[in-house]
């Protein structure tokens, strides 16, 4: 829900250009909206690729200035990754990694072109990164998928163990228990051993 709340805050900034008329969010999904969100995002490259892992029977639309209209779709099994695409077909990857309000960081990603938004003591600095490392600076919204098998095409073994214990590793406990236990690093050696 976090991550819904600050998502709708970056894009409701993005609608008061203009005070003088408000917008409109509609956080309670719309099966409604599915037909038009299906319609805007069906020949998106991003779209296409990430349609299968999107919950869509949870679009979010936020109704803006100029009839512009959001769309955004969580991911299953990932709160924290959602795609948003506006009436002008815009489309927009947005992952988090906030460890509370005031600490962490999230990414935008634009065809190639993100950016981080870093927080460190509720201070926030944003920087540009190349599109290609917006998957390595949030590798765990984006890794492995469902299933025991973690491995990406093309990654080697030591690229999918450091995603995949990154993943693991979130709490003090769970990092104990990665550093202390030889079974977890076992498991996580595993799933990284199918070749996809």
């Amino acid at each position: 829900m976090k991550t819904v709340f600050i998502f709708i805050i970056l894009s409701l900034a993005a609608c008061t250009t203009r005070p003088e008329k408000p917008f409109r969010v509609n956080i309670t999904p719309s099966p409604a909206d599915l037909p038009t969100f299906l319609s805007i995002s069906k020949d998106k490259n991003m779209f296409l690729k990430v349609k299968a892992d999107l919950d869509l029977s949870a679009i979010v639309k936020v109704s803006c200035l100029d009839n512009v209209e959001i769309f955004m779709a969580k991911f299953k099994d990932q709160p924290d990754k959602i795609y948003a695409i506006n009436s002008l077909g815009n489309e927009i990857l947005y992952a988090g990694k906030m460890i509370d309000e005031k600490n962490g960081s999230f990414g935008l990603l634009k065809n190639e072109e993100a950016i981080v938004i870093e927080f460190k003591d509720g201070i926030k600095e944003i920087k540009d990164i190349p599109g290609a490392s917006f998957a390595t600076r949030f590798v765990t919204k984006f890794h492995g998928g469902p299933g025991f098998c973690q491995r990406q095409p093309g990654e080697s073994f030591g690229n999918c163990f450091k995603a995949e214990s990154d993943e693991f590793c979130d709490s003090f406990i769970s990092c104990v228990a990665l550093a202390t236990q030889p079974t977890v690093a076992i498991i996580i050696g595993l799933a990284c051993s199918c070749n996809p």
